[in-house]
């Protein structure tokens, strides 16, 4: 599944920021810059349901919670 939500501007940082904070919380490196880009792409898919377009950064990393939420829903992330 191609994400072109994902090709803009500022996605990299997104998903460095992400990958980041989980190795910071004790995430082994690889297993963060595995699931790091589970959640940035899920992040894109859940724009691509709303738009067929490129989106701001910003509102890609909008998104985290959400997708953080669907990965452990028995633990309030937001």
């Amino acid at each position: 599944f191609v994400v072109p939500t994902l090709a803009v501007g500022g996605s990299g940082d997104v998903l460095t920021g992400i990958c980041a904070a989980l190795a910071a919380s004790g995430i082994p490196s690889h297993e963060a810059a595995c699931l790091g880009v589970h959640i940035h792409g899920r992040c894109g898919e859940l724009l691509a349901k709303r738009h067929a377009r490129g989106h701001l950064a910003r509102e890609i990393a909008e998104q985290i919670p959400t997708v953080w939420n669907e990965l452990a829903p028995e633990h309030d992330h937001a």
